[in-house]
C-alpha cells in the first residue's frame, strides 16, 4: 500500500472490520464512491505512517464518524472531508478539526435503531450503533462537495 498510498486522493476509511458504527449498506455506498475513484481503507489495516501519508495526499475523504477522524490532521487545506454519523452520536470534533486545519467538511447523519430500548438490547452502548447510509442524500452531498 505504500507505493499505491502516493496516488490516492480520494479514500473512503470504513469501519465494517470493527464491530461498532459500521455502514450497513457499504456496498451500495461503495458502488456511489468507485463511480468517483474512491478507494476503501480499513485505517487499522495499516501502519500509522501510512495512514498519515495517506491523509497527507487525499483531495477528499469520506468517513464514519470514529477514531480515524483525528487523522484529519494530517490532510492538506482544502481537502474535502465528508463524515457520516450514527444518528444518536454526533461529535464535532471532525468538524473541529477541518476547521483548524481549513478543510471543507461536509456532514450527513444516517438512520439507525429509532427504539432506545430496542438499540440497548442490540448495542451494547447508544450511539454506537451500525448506520444506514440513505444513499441519495449521500449523492447530494458529493455533489454539493463538488465531488463528481
Amino acid at each position: 500500500l505504500q507505493s499505491k498510498s502516493r496516488q490516492l486522493k480520494r479514500i473512503y476509511i470504513s469501519r465494517n472490520a470493527g464491530v461498532q458504527r459500521r455502514t450497513i449498506n457499504e456496498d451500495e455506498v461503495l458502488n456511489i464512491l468507485n463511480e468517483r475513484g474512491f478507494t476503501k481503507i480499513f485505517a487499522e489495516s495499516i501502519s500509522f505512517a501510512e495512514q498519515v501519508a495517506l491523509m497527507a495526499r487525499a483531495e477528499v475523504v469520506v468517513l464514519m464518524h470514529g477514531s480515524a477522524v483525528s487523522n484529519l490532521v494530517f490532510c492538506q487545506p482544502g481537502t474535502k472531508v465528508i463524515e457520516i454519523f450514527s444518528p444518536h452520536q454526533v461529535v464535532q470534533i471532525g468538524e473541529l478539526i477541518s476547521h483548524y486545519q481549513k478543510l471543507d467538511y461536509y456532514y450527513m447523519i444516517g438512520s439507525g435503531i429509532e427504539c432506545p430500548h430496542l438499540r440497548q438490547l442490540v448495542y451494547d452502548r447508544d450511539g454506537y450503533e451500525d448506520t444506514l447510509v440513505n444513499i441519495d442524500s449521500l449523492k447530494n452531498l458529493l455533489e454539493q462537495a463538488g465531488v463528481a
